[in-house]
């Protein structure tokens, strides 16, 4: 007969007995092991093992997770099995929300219970931490509580998107942290860990998962137009869909567009499209391509729109020509419908004064002769884009000219409308002007301080001169306030 039913007959035989008292058996069963705990990956679920007490009274074991109390760990008694079993699942546990610390005591008949710690053992619980600033995903698990000393390591498995589970990296007992580089955005990531016991047994955490979530750039950015607002400043112009949460928007400009674009200004929390930013560089000499990006959250250029460059407009002098030559504005998908030419009039307004479909134009000089204009000239060219008529202003250039004369050595005053006063041609208004006219004895026969009139051939405004050579003597100022005296000799003739 086995030890349990020797007790039931000794008790009844002896309680039956008068003034006989039973002695209660008070001796607690030997506590069991756990050897270890792990996590069911496909479900969650908890699963604990142990060795079972060596004590021959022991009718159930008991199962408890520790909780933190200020008193220390207090155990929560869960559920219990039948002496004959030597594992536990534990169903909807939580492994996924955090680790939890379990141990296991042994009830004999007598309802005396076993201690319950030391012997303490954790499931481990991974969570996940996403850097998009970085491309990384950070690991963090707690160490596995129960085999003291006798952690190997811990072995790192991830499943990547659209793929199955793989080793990642082995980890040396002493971390639990671990980084994950070149994460893709926008994908589903899992990982889970494994602790392995210098004796090969493993421990499993729970599945995490990280959807690497960021925000996709807006459907349309568009740079518009590069254009001088005024003397060394760009307006820089976009337009942009309301299609994504990100507003952070930068400026980005390069020497070349084949290089990089290096950031130079930002605009956080944008609200409406179209927008611009300002740029400051010398428009008479700088030329810079621009592009707008996109910023996520991290200030990282995610999206970037096409790239627009400022126009800049260059002349060189020939003769009475002044050669107007600038950059062709082919970053419109559009294309380009024209190139105009402005130049300032002798009351400094800018008039329209050619259309282009190249990028040069040469002014003529002597187009301006008597017009006002003082040997100063001014220039802008306006891109025009097709369709809508979007335009682009260059740089306004300053075009210095020689003060220019010219006179003519001989007239006809016969009234027949063709060469029939005598006066200089001047390139500028003079701020003050005299022509005296001699004859062959040197007495002055006409005099003018108007430079708009010429000298018809009258001898002092009544008969008129007869033909022959003559003399003129011609003084005038100049802008800069040079005075400049020319004499000569004119022929006058009636044909």
């Amino acid at each position: 007969m086995n030890e349990k039913f020797i007790k039931y007959i000794l008790f009844f035989f002896l309680s039956g007995l008068p003034g006989v008292l039973m002695a209660q058996d008070s001796t607690p069963p030997e506590r069991p092991f756990i050897t270890h705990v792990t996590v069911d990956t496909a479900n969650n679920n908890s699963l604990v093992y142990w060795t079972k007490s060596p004590s021959t009274d022991v009718e159930w074991y008991l199962l408890y997770y520790e909780i933190q109390t200020a008193n220390g760990l207090e155990g929560v008694k869960f559920d219990s099995v039948s002496a004959d079993q030597n594992s536990y699942v534990h169903l909807a546990s939580g492994a996924e929300d955090g680790s939890i610390l379990y141990s296991v005591t042994a009830l004999d008949s007598s309802k005396n219970e076993s201690i319950r710690k030391p012997g303490l053992h954790s499931t481990v619980h991974t969570s996940l931490f996403y850097d998009s600033c970085n491309n990384k995903i950070q690991v963090k698990w707690n160490k596995y509580v129960g085999w003291d000393n006798n952690v190997a390591g811990y072995r790192l498995f991830y499943k990547p998107p659209g793929g199955t589970f793989e080793l990642l990296s082995g980890v040396e007992y002493s971390d639990s942290i671990y980084d994950h580089f070149n994460i893709a955005e926008n994908n589903q990531y899992e990982y889970f860990i494994e602790a392995v016991k210098n004796d090969g047994l493993v421990s499993r955490s729970n599945i995490s998962r990280k959807y690497t979530f960021m925000p996709a750039p807006p459907a349309v950015l568009n740079l518009e137009q590069v254009t001088v607002k005024e003397k060394n400043q760009l307006e820089i112009s976009y337009i942009f869909s309301d299609t994504s949460t990100i507003n952070n928007f930068a400026l980005m400009r390069s020497a070349d567009p084949s290089a990089d674009f290096i950031i130079v200004d930002k605009a956080n929390e944008v609200s409406s499209s179209p927008s611009s930013f300002q740029d400051n560089i010398i428009t008479s000499v700088d030329r810079y391509y621009y592009k707008i990006g996109a910023l996520n959250s991290c200030n990282r250029v995610i999206g970037q729109s096409n790239y627009g460059v400022n126009l800049l407009l260059i002349s060189d002098t020939t003769n009475q020509l002044i050669n107007l030559n600038w950059n062709i504005y082919n970053e419109w998908s559009a294309g380009v419908q024209e190139y105009q030419i402005y130049r300032n009039d002798q009351s400094g307004n800018f008039n329209l004064i050619a259309t282009t479909q190249g990028t040069s134009y040469s002014d003529d000089l002597s187009a301006i002769y008597n017009t006002g204009l003082d040997g100063e000239l001014r220039y802008f060219v306006v891109a025009v884009r097709n369709g809508d008529g979007l335009s682009c202003n260059s740089n306004t250039l300053i075009t210095r000219v020689s003060t220019l004369i010219k006179i003519p050595n001989a007239f006809t005053p016969n009234a027949d409308g063709k060469n029939d006063s005598f006066k200089p041609i001047l390139s500028f208004y003079p701020s003050d002007f005299l022509m005296l006219i001699y004859d062959r004895t040197g007495n002055i026969i006409y005099e003018t301080e108007d430079y708009l009139k010429g000298w018809d051939g009258s001898v002092n405004g009544s008969s008129m001169a007869p033909q022959g050579v003559y003399m003129y003597h011609i003084q005038y100022s100049s802008k800069n306030g040079t005075k400049v005296k020319k004499t000569g000799n004119l022929t006058l003739f009636y044909p």
